[in-house]
């Protein structure tokens, strides 16, 4: 499931040194790390838990953000309402939300560093292939990120995202994300988050693995060629 998406309204871009005898700690709960200094700009606010009602604001902003990838991808893009609440109030799912000065959610990240709470990947194959790092507890999964069109030109992407990659940047950590083809290829987010990262921290992109999805139509037809494979085995 990829979950850096973009849409036809709102944007959406699917993101000290660790303890070498133990874990790198989970991401910490920061509170509000941007108090506007007005009543016109956006907070910035980190949690692990929302209430109800701020849980059924933001899948509005969500659902206009990922429905249009219902037709576009292949993979399965979009949460139902309770898959949705269950990441949103899963403890193990840092949440980093923009708020606007009337209190409306305009923006949404997500990051673990469980990945065990992130049910379309493979937490072995992360572990295997940088052991140094699950030693560490510093392998995060970047998961959903999404911005109202309103603020689309403004900073609140760039703050969600460094407030949610302090960590990973402190514990030298690594972070996965997905991408979907078609998001990678008409809106080249691959590079559009490769370049956002860059100017938060140094970084070594790469792509650890693809997969493909096929479609093979059948016209109804009998085989190519003439008789049946047993029939052309006899004969010669």
């Amino acid at each position: 499931m990829s979950r850096l998406v973009t849409a036809t309204d709102p944007i959406a871009v699917r993101p000290g040194l660790a303890n070498s005898e133990g874990p790198a700690p989970a991401v910490p709960v920061l509170g509000v790390i941007q108090r506007p200094s007005s009543r016109t700009k956006p907070a910035v606010e980190v949690v692990t838990d929302l209430s109800t009602q701020q849980v059924l604001s933001l899948y509005d902003l969500y659902l206009a953000a990922f429905a249009p990838l219902m037709t576009k991808a292949a993979a399965r893009q979009v949460l139902n309402l309770s898959e949705f609440e269950a990441e949103m109030t899963d403890p193990r799912v840092v949440k980093c939300v923009a708020w606007a000065p009337d209190g409306q959610p305009i923006g949404l990240t997500t990051v673990t560093n469980d990945l065990e709470s992130v049910p379309w990947i493979s937490p072995e194959f992360y572990a295997a292939r940088f052991p140094e790092h699950a030693a560490r507890g510093a392998i995060y999964y970047l998961g959903f990120t999404l911005v109202h069109p309103k603020y689309r030109r403004s900073s609140v992407l760039a703050n969600m995202m460094s407030a949610m990659l302090a960590p990973v940047v402190a514990n030298r950590g690594v972070v996965g994300y997905d991408i979907c083809e078609h998001n990678n290829t008409v809106l080249r987010f691959s590079t559009n988050i490769e370049r956002l990262f860059r100017s938060l921290s140094d970084i070594a992109t790469s792509t650890v693995d693809t997969q493909t999805y096929y479609a093979m139509e059948f016209s109804g037809a009998g085989p190519v060629g003439t008789g049946s494979a047993a029939d052309r085995k006899a004969s010669s």
